[in-house]
């Protein structure tokens, strides 16, 4: 599993195991590009990845150091005291997701935590958004698989000191060789 689908779902399963947030939205937690609600169903939570960014660590093995942008996008009705209950359901979140140790072992750090509001006044239901930004770094490597045939090794010995004679160093003499054959039987 992709480690960025793998921090999905994980956020998904903290918040809709917390019982403060069922509490406060009940089942209404999604993980969806469409977002799911009318304003019938409100308030409730959607959880997306909207972005990763990954950059290489290393020439030889591919590893990156990666920061994937998990936004919990938290959906109530402006009609009654929005900013309060948008406020209490954000507090359970931040506490659900960053106080879990199975959860944030997921992760090396947190890069930035934004909060940000918008307002949808799409017909007779308005919906106000709390959006909590979340910025997590973590690291990924892929190493190559080759399909190995060797048969045989082969390796000659030319010693330096302190066995060599009758001078030290280099010489060019194999001292002694060591031949391996590798066999799958």
């Amino acid at each position: 599993m992709l480690a960025r689908q793998e921090l999905r779902e994980a956020v998904l399963s903290k918040l809709k195991e917390n019982s403060a947030l069922k509490e406060l939205v009940g089942d209404n937690i999604f993980n969806s590009k469409v977002t799911p609600f009318e304003g019938k169903n409100l308030p409730g939570i959607n959880v997306v990845t909207i972005r990763q960014d990954a950059n290489s660590r290393s020439l030889n093995v591919q590893s990156f150091n990666c920061t994937l942008k998990v936004n919990v996008e938290i959906y109530v009705s402006p009609i009654t005291n929005w900013t309060a209950k948008a406020d209490a359901i954000a507090e359970a979140v931040e506490t659900a997701l960053m106080t879990d140790a199975e959860f944030t072992k997921l992760f090396s750090q947190t890069d930035n935590y934004t909060v940000e509001y918008s307002m949808y006044d799409q017909g007779a239901h308005p919906i106000v958004v709390e959006i909590l930004s979340f910025s997590l770094s973590y690291f990924e490597e892929y190493h190559v698989t080759a399909e190995d045939d060797l048969q045989k090794t082969h390796i000659d010995v030319d010693v330096i000191e302190p066995i060599a004679d009758p001078v030290p160093g280099p010489d060019e003499r194999i001292e002694f060789q060591l031949e391996v054959n590798h066999s799958n039987e």
